[in-house]
């Protein structure tokens, strides 16, 4: 019988894929099919040198040797087999990977590609019977990007090195772009200088009894009025001076009702997922990323790296059928969505329910709670992009006085009178039938309802500094400006962790005093004041604030390469990628460009740093005095109680305890605990400050490059097995 081999990515879809293809009849005809998955890539650049020819722009990869045994696996598997499919995931590194296969396999340059963005039997059964060839063009983009990625890192990585004395730090070319985003916003609310203004509020009874609030607005504008400190006085002055009876200073209020309407949002695409997951969940969007590819190898959404809005014309149907039978057909209205992504093409769908009956999923050894709610959360907002919009009442009522005056008084109230999507989407918002029938009653009154002026206040305020990004917030920067693409904004995330460039943190908060004042209209003029002392700046601790290092890094390559750091050349590269890929540009004709630029910049921060250390030793003839203690950059974070702070050393991250001039490597903890810097507590300090640990038997706990470890009492190294780590860590004291 006839043996198909078909390679995916990874090893836990693989099962799945090769039970829903063999059980297809459809396909019965073709023989039984055998899944083998790559776990990724099989090849990369080499980790010890550029593997780049800038010249000619030849790149040399080589097997990963994690993955000889994979190699060796599938290439004996490729020999048993009748017809080989190649199903790495339908995006530039997926067809990366299937053209990295099919070179080291030695398979045909036509060697048949199955696309597909979901994983049900419908989806594999029309990808096996329709499949296409490798996509030449997106291979070449995606090796373009890895390219440009080596290249800056190579060149510009190891003069961050010698500047700083370490070998841990990167300059990555769309990290550093967003390390300056996120840096010019810390900078500007650095430098913001707090406004005080006023902003004037109108407080009237109508003969019902009710109080109506508003706010004075400029004449025949949308636009709150604002006033300094001295005419919002004389102003309250001026109104307290009337009365509520007076004859001549009559208070008409009008009403309005406009209906208005909400159209859902559109499916999701990879970063809107990614913000909407952090907003209500608190999701970072790593871990976002890893629920998602869970949920896509399991078969329950489609492909979870994507920027299109789109959803296909069957699975609208679909959807909009299941919309129909549970809710009621007049709820359903078919839509469509147009990405505001520039060149979106990484997927052809939003992410998407595979099953759109299936509400929510049960919880198992692999569906953990937040696999369920990420679930859910895509099962809403796909329901609800192919729902009828909510509807709203706006009621609007405007307060103005028969005697001339500078502004008017608005207050707008706006409320749901049909849920629409958001039965399905936000639940919890209902119907508020009894304030509706409040505003009705006054919209029954024919021209204007004289109202008396109870109170006025001048609130004082100032104005804000910009706030600082969280993890939503970047990605919605970067998605904007055109920097990375779906696939990458998580790692650019988790990178700028990693080397300590930035930590979790709030805006900068300062206190202010602010004047108010109040009067109400008696005739005396009498105004009367109170004093707040208003606390500036977000009380958030999960901003993104670049750290010291975060700053001088992006100082220094902004002297070296300042383009590289503006978010419009950055933006610029991924559209120059985005022509590879639709085959309207050359992989080599890019590259030059880029390089004609760059390098040059490279070679004179070069030049620079070595007359500057010529020149330093060439003054310091002296030799210098040899210092008792280790000099440590300056603190990252300090441990006052136990005299230890984590410095950036040349080898790295590490603890420096002060009294005993004793350096404990960072790196290996933190990636254990999977924590930051900001994270670290005074029990992980203290932790690492004790080892190595005496144990029974003469031997040691200790801790080294692969993590924890056991060493003997003859003094040799016996390997812990990772399930064992946290156990001797929580039984620390």
């Amino acid at each position: 019988m006839q043996t198909n081999l078909v390679i995916v990515e990874s090893a836990s879809k693989a099962k799945t894929i090769q039970k829903y293809l063999n059980a297809a009849p459809e396909l019965s005809h073709m023989g039984t099919f055998k899944v083998m998955a790559s776990l990724g890539h099989i090849v990369d650049l080499p980790s010890k040198e550029m593997a780049v020819d800038t010249s000619t722009w030849a790149v040399k990869y080589e097997t990963i040797r994690a993955k000889y045994k994979t190699v060796k696996a599938l290439r004996d598997a490729v020999k048993a087999a009748s017809t080989v499919f190649i199903a790495s995931d339908p995006d530039r590194e997926g067809a990366s990977i299937a053209k990295h296969l099919q070179k080291t396999l030695k398979l045909s340059p036509n060697v048949p590609r199955l696309l597909f963005h979901e994983i049900t039997p419908r989806a594999l059964v029309a990808a096996v019977l329709n499949p296409g060839t490798i996509d030449e063009n997106l291979v070449a983009a995606q090796e373009a990007r890895r390219i440009l990625d080596r290249v800056v890192g190579y060149e510009l990585s190891p003069l961050l090195w010698r500047r700083f004395a370490t070998s841990t730090l990167s300059a990555g070319r769309v990290q550093s772009a967003a390390l300056k985003l996120l840096v010019d916003r810390a900078n500007a609310q650095e430098t913001h200088t707090p406004e005080p203004y006023w902003i004037l509020h109108g407080y009237f009874t109508p003969p019902t009894g009710e109080i109506l609030e508003t706010r004075a607005y400029t004449h025949a504008s949308a636009n709150l009025a604002t006033w300094n400190e001295h005419d919002a006085q004389e102003l309250l002055s001026s109104l307290s001076k009337t009365r509520t009876k007076d004859t001549h200073t009559h208070w008409s209020a009008t009403f309005s009702k406009k209906e208005t309407t909400k159209s859902p949002p559109a499916p999701f695409a990879t970063s809107t997922l990614q913000q909407e997951a952090y907003t209500r969940y608190g999701i970072p969007a790593k871990r976002t990323m890893q629920l998602a590819q869970a949920l896509y190898e399991a078969g329950h959404i489609t492909y979870m790296r994507t920027d299109s809005l789109s959803i296909s014309k069957d699975a609208q149907t679909t959807i909009l059928c299941h919309i129909k039978a549970s809710i009621g057909p007049e709820w359903a209205q078919a839509r469509s969505f147009k990405t505001k992504a520039a060149n979106a093409q990484e997927a052809h769908e939003a992410i998407r329910p595979t099953q759109p009956s299936k509400e929510s999923l049960e919880a198992n050894e692999t569906i953990t709670t937040q696999h369920i709610k990420l679930y859910t959360l895509i099962w809403q907002r796909t329901i609800a992009s192919q729902m009828i919009p909510a509807r709203y009442a706006e009621v609007t009522v405007t307060v103005t006085p028969s005697s001339a005056f500078p502004a008017v008084f608005r207050g707008t109230h706006s409320i749901l009178t049909h849920q629409g999507y958001l039965l399905v989407y936000s639940p919890d918002l209902k119907v508020n039938a009894a304030s509706l029938a409040k505003w009705d009653g006054f919209l029954t009154e024919a021209g204007g309802t004289l109202v008396d002026p109870t109170e006025f206040k001048a609130k004082g305020d100032f104005t804000s500094a910009p706030s600082q990004y969280n993890e939503p917030q970047l990605v919605k920067a970067l998605e904007k400006h055109g920097i990375g693409r779906p696939s990458t904004f998580a790692t650019i995330v988790d990178k700028l962790f990693s080397k300590t460039y930035i930590a979790k943190g709030g805006n900068t908060q300062s206190s202010q005093e602010i004047r108010h004042y109040s009067c109400v209209p008696d005739g005396t003029g009498n105004v009367d004041m109170c004093t707040e002392a208003l606390v500036l700046g977000g009380k958030e601790t999960d901003k993104m604030v670049p750290t010291k290092l975060g700053h001088r890094v992006n100082e220094y390559l902004n002297g070296i390469t300042p383009y590289l750091l503006d978010v419009a050349f950055t933006a610029s590269m991924e559209n120059d990628l985005d022509l590879i890929a639709r085959g309207e540009a050359q992989e080599k004709d890019i590259l030059n460009v880029f390089y004609e630029k760059f390098h040059p910049s490279v070679e004179h921060a070069q030049e620079t740093a070595t007359q500057a250390k010529t020149e330093k030793k060439t003054k310091n003839t002296a030799k210098p005095t040899k210092p008792t203690k280790p000099n440590p950059s300056k603190s990252l974070r300090d441990f006052q109680e136990l005299e230890t702070s984590v410095v950036q050393t040349r080898f790295g991250l590490a603890l420096f305890h002060s009294p005993s001039n004793k350096f404990v490597s960072l790196g290996p903890f933190i990636e254990w605990r999977n924590i930051t810097v900001p994270d670290m507590t005074s029990k992980d300090a203290r932790f690492l400050l004790a080892l190595p640990i005496a144990m029974p038997n003469s031997s040691q706990l200790a801790i080294g490059r692969y993590g924890l470890y056991i060493k003997d009492a003859n003094g040799k190294n016996q390997k812990l097995h990772k399930n064992e780590w946290d156990r001797y860590y929580e039984a620390f004291e």
